[in-house]
């Protein structure tokens, strides 16, 4: 395939985007403006840079002369700033908001144009240590979804296409035996609805993966969506043994909520036979990039403005959360963009998603690595390795919890040793410890990095 020549012929009428009869009677019941929404969404696909970036202004202005006047936080901006509805935006003269802004005074942030008991609450999961909740109404969540759908399409993905769904079900964890078994019941409804098999990433372990591995070749899905460490977890299971998946429809794996990290893209890549697509985004804002056929992660700029401060950190703008406003919000993410437009799609892309702030592990020396340097360090191991995760105790003290394929060798666990010394400064003390199991945080997702002595509890 030549760069920026992939064949995208789109569906343009929402009522036939869905494969199956389900899928339309769920949308229309769950997101009931995406038909509208849809041949617009699907049409940017075709706008030329300068096009999309007056639709992106264009949606930016409305969204901060309704704030303006009635969301209080904006309110106030705007009285001390003498900023009116209809003044050109200067998005740099906004303040940028964290989630302590929202979480001090979650009040502040609603718009009194919207009835809220008709909002759909939301919550995040907390993996970065501080959870909380929102709200959200129709549009903003039915564009999003129409997004989505648009990245999925340039795969021959289509809404309603058989799926395996890896993701997680935390109402096991703080529910009574009653609401379980109800929330039990509306997934399985929501699964049939959606063609799609549902798989409990929390629980999902070595011992486990060869029976959720046999129900999803039974199933014969076209795609698989869901956590990376849960469906790393059924790609080493499979190459460990010398298998690939038996799925011949199966056309893409997408990966979400985690970092994708090369060694286990390489890993789902050779066990699934398939493309291994890594989407970005948040409880907040949903789905903000998507990979095209090129490999591109490409932003969604109809639906975000995405800009990169000073420290590399991610601050975004929600176009579409009227209701809730996301305006230059600092998800917590480190990110690099391209230097121009790819060829293909007007959308700017992301060079690269490092990762999330509290993965950040200071050194005694000064400074600080990326978690992404530290997974490295166990890259040349993996025939040995089967799952790992590094716990800094203290600035100069590590431990290193490995679930081993039998039992380690001296010989890796001192090349490991003399690799983090080199990376992190020769006083680094390594307690290796080979075990049988690793817990997920208390959010259900994977962390491959924590530390106890970041300023965000990242354990969580």
């Amino acid at each position: 395939m030549i760069k920026g020549q992939w064949n995208h012929n789109p569906i343009t009428e929402f009522s036939a985007l869905a494969s199956s009869k389900r899928i339309r009677f769920k949308d229309k019941r769950h997101h009931p403006a995406a038909a509208a929404f849809w041949s617009q969404c699907i049409q940017v696909d075709k706008y030329s840079r300068e096009e999309l970036c007056k639709l992106q202004n264009k949606r930016l202005q409305d969204l901060v002369d309704h704030i303006v006047v009635h969301v209080p936080f904006y309110k106030k901006w705007a009285a001390e700033s003498g900023f009116q509805p209809g003044d050109p935006v200067d998005l740099s003269s906004l303040p940028v908001v964290t989630k302590a802004d929202y979480i001090a005074d979650i009040d502040a942030f609603k718009s009194d144009a919207f009835d809220s008991s008709k909002l759909k609450p939301c919550k995040t999961s907390g993996s970065s240590g501080v959870p909380f909740r929102f709200l959200r109404d129709t549009e903003s969540s039915d564009y999003t979804y129409c997004g989505l759908l648009r990245a999925l399409q340039r795969f021959g993905l289509r809404p309603g296409d058989r799926r395996v769904y890896l993701w997680g079900r935390s109402f096991n964890f703080n529910s009574n035996p009653v609401a379980i078994m109800k929330q039990r019941a509306r997934l399985a409804v929501r699964d049939w609805l959606n063609v799609t098999l549902g798989i409990g990433a929390y629980d999902l372990t070595f011992e486990n993966a060869h029976h959720q591995i046999d129900r999803i070749e039974r199933f014969d899905p076209i795609y698989m969506h869901g956590y990376v460490s849960a469906i790393y977890t059924l790609a080493r299971t499979l190459l460990d043994e010398g298998k690939t998946l038996k799925a011949p429809r199966l056309k893409a794996v997408i990966t979400e909520s985690e970092k994708l990290y090369d060694f286990q893209k390489e890993a789902m890549e050779e066990a699934f036979g398939c493309p291994v697509l890594e989407h970005y985004g948040s409880v907040e804002f949903g789905n903000i990039s998507q990979p095209d056929p090129d490999g591109n992660k490409r932003i969604n700029e109809d639906l975000f403005v995405v800009e990169r401060d000073e420290q590399g950190e991610a601050v975004i703008t929600s176009l579409f959360s009227h209701a809730f406003p996301f305006l230059r919000y600092k998800l917590g993410d480190l990110i690099e963009f391209e230097d121009e437009i790819k060829p293909g799609l007007p959308y700017k892309s992301f060079k690269s998603i490092v990762g999330r702030t509290v993965d950040m592990i200071p050194v005694a020396a000064g400074g600080s690595v990326h978690g992404v340097a530290l997974a490295h360090l166990v890259d040349p191991h993996l025939d040995e390795v089967l799952k790992f995760q590094f716990h800094q105790t203290a600035l100069d003290q590590f431990v290193l919890r490995i679930i081993p394929k039998t039992k380690l060798s001296d010989s890796v666990k001192a090349t490991i040793r003399k690799d983090m010394a080199g990376l992190l400064g020769k006083d680094t003390k390594v307690e290796i410890l080979e075990v049988d199991h690793i817990n997920p945080a208390e959010s259900g997702k994977f962390r491959w990095v924590i530390s106890d002595i970041t300023q965000t509890p990242a354990a969580r």
